[in-house]
């Protein structure tokens, strides 16, 4: 789609994922992962789901009659030794679509692993120690590498790293990018704002009443240019966290049992995002924030009945699936959680022309659509194309005259 001809400008699609399944029709299941490989192992852990529903954490794994603690990968209904020790609390991974996995290991020392292939990732001239934070669908990983000047944050690609020109200490790095290349960069200190990167353009993750000496953290950035983080109002050592999600101009803040905090832990394509909050002391639900609602995932009715307490979640994929750890029956185990009702992803596809472009979507009948266009991302300025588009139930397909921009991007909105 961004191909350029010598009489055609370039055109571009935004994909945008939208829910268009009841949250009311929603039943689940719960997956004990932690029941594959080694029975009678302990303490699992699931930090990380890709849209194939594989999952990768830590888990029991036999090694000469001996049970150690390894980062592992569980999929299509088995348990993969990924070689690296995660004994210590620092170890961490993520996977994308693709099957890439990238590991933090215990000792600090980051590595990828992609079809049984262990690598360790090149830190900075002069760097001994290092760490991912984030990887989208192209294998991009941003993290941080220490160097002879101090932390810098650091992008790799097919292994090569390259400094990002952004520091690397005190949490101040890249946390998140995803696949056009964005860059999510985290600002925990206090007094200090997040924001996204890209070409040219920076967006700061503001929330409404946070005060000059407030904070916004970030920690996941999805393809539509949206982000999740969490929020402190004031300086005070005492000032609670609070989970927002940012879709341009101010963060809106997600909602909370009352007089609580919040945390976000990450997001999936939808804008549906994952963490806890706070109802009363030593009590804090899992959440699934989607729609201006949460589904609380700690007192499911299945979750509840098939024996499990004091659950934690991590990610969530665009299906709704989501993985985290929790107590079951006394052992600490790797779950996943999954929506009997899978959210229906709506896809923009976008076929060149030569007076301009066709626009095509899957509509549902009784809804509403949009069509707006930017010339640069990321933005908040997004100027409506024509009026709004009443659904079929079938695909609906309109044309985009030329324009006399040099890229145009375009996206979907269901609009009331």
């Amino acid at each position: 789609m961004n191909t350029r001809t010598k009489s055609q400008r370039v055109i571009a699609a935004l994909v945008i994922s939208l829910t268009l399944a009841g949250a009311a029709s929603a039943q689940w299941t719960i997956t004990d992962l932690g029941l594959l490989g080694d029975a009678e192992g302990n303490d699992s852990q699931a930090w990380s789901i890709n849209n194939l529903g594989h999952v990768v954490g830590k888990g029991r794994v036999l090694i000469d009659g001996s049970a150690q603690l390894h980062l592992v990968l569980w999929a299509n209904g088995t348990q993969r030794d990924l070689g690296v020790n995660a004994s210590s609390s620092l170890a961490g991974s993520r996977i994308n679509d693709a099957g890439l996995v990238a590991i933090n290991d215990g000792s600090w020392k980051p590595h990828m692993w992609q079809d049984g292939v262990l690598s360790r990732l090149t830190l900075v001239s002069g760097g001994t120690i290092g760490g991912i934070n984030g990887l989208n669908n192209t294998g991009q990983i941003v993290g941080w590498s220490d160097s002879p000047l101090g932390g810098i944050g650091v992008l790799w690609q097919g292994g090569a790293v390259t400094d990002t020109g952004m520091p690397g200490g005190s949490g101040m790095w890249a946390n998140a990018i995803n696949d056009s290349g964005l860059l999510a960069i985290n600002r925990a200190a206090r007094g200090s704002i997040s924001y996204i990167i890209g070409v040219g353009t920076t967006n700061f993750l503001t929330v409404a009443g946070v005060t000059q000496d407030g904070t916004t953290s970030v920690v996941d950035l999805n393809n539509s240019g949206q982000a999740c983080g969490n929020f402190n109002v004031h300086l005070g050592q005492t000032a609670a966290w609070h989970a927002y999600l940012w879709t341009g101009g101010n963060g809106i803040p997600l909602p909370e049992f009352p007089n609580g905090g919040s945390e976000a832990f990450g997001m999936n394509n939808l804008g549906h995002v994952v963490g806890y909050a706070y109802r009363g002391p030593f009590d804090a639900p899992a959440l699934l924030w989607r729609d201006g609602t949460f589904v609380n995932l700690s007192e499911l009715p299945e979750v509840l009945a098939a024996g499990w307490s004091s659950i934690t979640v991590r990610d969530v994929n665009d299906s709704d699936q989501v993985v985290g750890h929790g107590y079951h029956h006394g052992k600490l185990r790797a779950f996943v959680i999954s929506p009997a009702t899978v959210p229906v992803p709506f896809h923009v596809t976008l076929r060149r022309e030569a007076n301009g472009a066709t626009l095509s979507f899957v509509s549902s009948a009784g809804t509403r659509y949009q069509i707006l266009k930017a010339t640069a991302l990321p933005t908040t300025d997004w100027e409506p194309v024509g009026d709004p588009i009443p659904g079929s139930g079938g695909v609906i397909t309109t044309n985009i005259p030329s324009g006399l921009e040099t890229s145009r991007f375009f996206v979907v909105r269901t609009t009331p």
